[in-house]
């Protein structure tokens, strides 16, 4: 059975990947680093009921504490987004233009003789090449990269709105709301949300 956490479970000592294996009566997570090498990394094998139970905790502090948490991320996910995104794109332009003048000069430099057409074809390639770099990234950020992230917030926002409390793990909703489990030790687990940040909860 391939569970809805399969190939999403973080080790975050070493970054490594981690397993659902059996630990003597019942299932857990296992990083593969550690399995082979106790020396790169140590964190042992962390039971899994817990971190089901914490993810539990995390979405109804979310819907608890929407207004606190929720509303200003939002906030600064369209803020920094917007400023981020503007000042990339006008440094953007900026190359843009000093690329087409040095490509200019070069070309001048050729015509009048003074440049060899060895150094003159390497050089205007590469030009060329930087050129269409710095396109491909304009239209990306002309796209919008971050769309996803905050549909990804609004899709959680409506949920938390809703205020509705779970009592027990649900794989519809971690499906729907986390990206990956990050496993810092057997008594803290970080849930690295689609929308962004990483929620991080205690466990018994």
């Amino acid at each position: 059975k391939r569970y809805v956490y399969s190939g999403k479970i973080v080790c975050g000592q070493c970054g490594g990947k981690c397993k659902r294996t059996k630990l003597y009566n019942y299932f857990g997570f296992s990083c593969q680093t550690h399995i082979k090498d106790k020396t790169v990394c140590g964190l042992t094998s962390v039971p899994e009921e817990p971190v089901r139970g914490a993810f539990v905790t995390m979405m109804n502090k979310l819907t608890y504490s929407r207004d606190k948490v929720l509303i200003p991320y939002s906030v600064m996910l369209r803020q920094g987004h917007t400023k981020a995104r503007l000042e990339r794109l006008d440094n953007i332009n900026t190359l843009l233009e000093k690329n087409m003048q040095r490509r200019q000069q070069i070309h001048q430099f050729f015509s009048k003789g003074l440049l060899d057409p060895a150094v003159y074809q390497e050089e205007n390639d590469l030009l060329l090449k930087k050129e269409e770099q710095l396109l491909a990234e304009k239209k990306l950020q002309s796209s919008d990269a971050d769309k996803k992230r905050r549909e990804n917030l609004a899709d959680l926002m409506r949920y938390t709105a809703q205020e509705q409390y779970i009592t027990e793990f649900d794989d519809e909703l971690f499906s729907a709301f986390v990206d990956h489990i990050v496993l810092y030790s057997k008594t803290e687990v970080g849930f690295a949300m689609k929308c962004g940040p990483i929620f991080r909860e205690r466990m018994d």
